[in-house]
């Protein structure tokens, strides 16, 4: 659902709102929507896009939703600017300190490079055509029992991986279900959202080897 715009010539910022088919929750939030940021270029002919995908709140990286908003309004015409004049991987280097603003802009200066290269995209990195599986998010669920049922619904509909959200709390269930999902998945990995500290890191150990840890502490 198209939730606004703001256009500059032929560079478009399109603020766009993703309402979810269930809410997943994690250890610092309960969502119930996506918010995100489409940049549209359109030049000679090419039509290209970037995102800044910025949460809501900060307490994931500081570049939040509606910083990366004023940000790209104010900066627009430089935006434009800088592709016109094919200075739009020089912009870049300016911005490092912003690592989701500087993402989405490296993504179009990318597909820019392989144009004037003469390539596709892909001929331009140099990758070649290969199957690509991906990765369920699984939020929080109150008992193990819900937990198997939603891991066979997303083994049956041909993911290969999941990720599971996980609290202290909740450290306990997802462990009785680890080995499930350990024989179901190829890539098991569960997410703490920074929700562990001192008092019970030494929880993690009893996490399996064969499972990624993704941001155990902040």
């Amino acid at each position: 659902m198209w939730f606004g715009y703001t256009t500059y010539m032929n560079l478009t910022i399109h603020k766009v709102v993703l309402p979810l088919r269930r809410e997943i929750k994690t250890a610092k939030d309960n969502i119930f929507k996506r918010y995100t940021i489409l940049i549209e270029v359109n030049l000679d002919g090419y039509c290209i896009w970037g995102e800044a995908p910025g949460f809501m709140n900060s307490n994931y990286m500081f570049e939040t939703h509606d910083m990366l908003w004023t940000k790209l309004l104010s900066e627009g015409h430089l935006i434009f600017d800088a592709i016109k004049s094919r200075q739009l991987s020089h912009y870049c280097n300016q911005i490092s300190h912003l690592p989701i603003f500087k993402y989405a802009l490296d993504s179009i200066a990318c597909q820019l490079d392989a144009i004037n290269s003469g390539l596709p995209l892909m001929a331009h990195l140099g990758i070649v055509n290969q199957p690509f599986e991906g990765t369920a998010m699984m939020g929080i669920h109150s008992t193990e029992s819900d937990y198997l049922r939603v891991l066979r619904l997303v083994s049956q509909m041909g993911y290969k991986g999941i990720k599971l959200k996980v609290t202290p709390h909740t450290l306990p269930v997802i462990n009785s279900i680890l080995a499930f999902a350990l024989d179901q998945f190829d890539y098991v990995a569960i997410d703490a959202n920074g929700s562990f500290d001192a008092s019970n890191v030494d929880q993690l150990k009893l996490i399996p080897n064969q499972v990624v840890l993704e941001q155990p502490v902040m």
